[in-house]
């Protein structure tokens, strides 16, 4: 926590110097009237709260001075920039569970707007589960990706929780905070098994899965790649290999090809690495065209969206 420790401070000082100065131009100006130098004295509070506390625990309420009530509840690492989760790594534990680890995890509250934060995150979803460590609704349907969320009460208990919204997950009650953190794939049901997976921070690495086989199309086609990547993801990783050599291999993220790779394995032939930004309206589907010749895509991963 040195360098998080550090950092707090660097952002307590700069604040500090910022504050100062409005402070001076508030109490010079006659025209300001008593609730903005209230609430300049409320963002003082904060300042102060910042620079006593040092650390990262968490949650701290501030009490308007007006009102003598709580205005806001926040965790002091939200306040100053301080990353949402550290160490994040995920992967597949077995053909119907999903473990998901972190150093620490602040999770947001979207209701009342707070935020919590949790350290030593350890956490095992099962798919025999309902709720808490488990699916929020209904049950596991093959073919679909299924959103990992770690989920939290404000007594300090965090959990997981499987979901097939990406933005509005079922809570099992008590729980009041939530974060999105990767996504899980079920390939068959009657018993439940996952894609195997292996995810660090925002990188995902899985299976190979063909993706297109043999495709000869000599303007921009369509590949649905929603069988190997989740609405969240950005980016998406494989290979690319050609039926005959000096061949050329263009993917593109629109239609119209405005953003597009182009690979071509030469006289050798073989096979390439394939990289390609993915498009924001519409992260589930990409585009290709060959020169000659067939191509074959496989996906093997893929990076999802911070």
């Amino acid at each position: 926590m040195a360098s998080a420790d550090k950092k707090i401070s660097q952002y307590a000082a700069l604040l500090g110097s910022e504050l100062a100065d409005l402070d001076q131009m508030l109490w010079a100006d006659t025209s300001s009237t008593e609730s903005k130098r209230m609430l300049f004295q409320e963002l003082k509070t904060v300042l102060a709260t910042v620079n006593t506390a040092q650390t990262l625990t968490g949650p701290k309420t501030l009490i308007s001075p007006v009102l003598n009530t709580p205005v806001i509840t926040w965790d002091i690492a939200s306040v100053i920039g301080i990353p949402t989760i550290d160490t994040l790594t995920s992967s597949r534990a077995s053909t119907t569970t999903v473990d998901i680890d972190a150093t620490y995890a602040i999770l947001f509250d979207n209701v009342n707007f707070t935020t919590r934060k949790y350290d030593a995150v350890n956490i095992t979803i099962d798919s025999d589960n309902s709720g808490q460590n488990g699916i929020d609704v209904g049950a596991y349907a093959a073919g679909n990706f299924y959103a990992n969320w770690i989920i939290g009460k404000t007594d300090g208990t965090v959990a997981g929780l499987h979901s097939l919204s990406f933005s509005a997950p079922t809570l099992p009650p008590a729980f009041l905070f939530k974060k999105l953190v990767g996504a899980t794939f079920c390939l068959s049901i009657g018993p439940v098994v996952f894609r195997v997976f292996n995810q660090i921070d925002n990188e995902v690495s899985a299976t190979n899965t063909s993706i297109l086989s043999a495709g000869t199309a000599t303007s921009f086609t369509s590949i649905d790649i929603s069988l190997v990547v989740p609405i969240t993801a950005k980016e998406i990783r494989g290979n690319a290999s050609m039926t005959a050599a000096n061949t050329n291999l263009e993917l593109a993220s629109d239609s119209s090809g405005t953003t597009r790779m182009r690979y071509n394995l030469g006289a050798g032939g073989g096979i390439m690495p394939m990289v390609l930004g993915l498009n924001p309206a519409n992260t589930q589907t990409i585009f290709f065209r060959v020169a000659a010749n067939g191509s074959t895509i496989e996906c093997n991963g893929f990076i999802l969206s911070k």
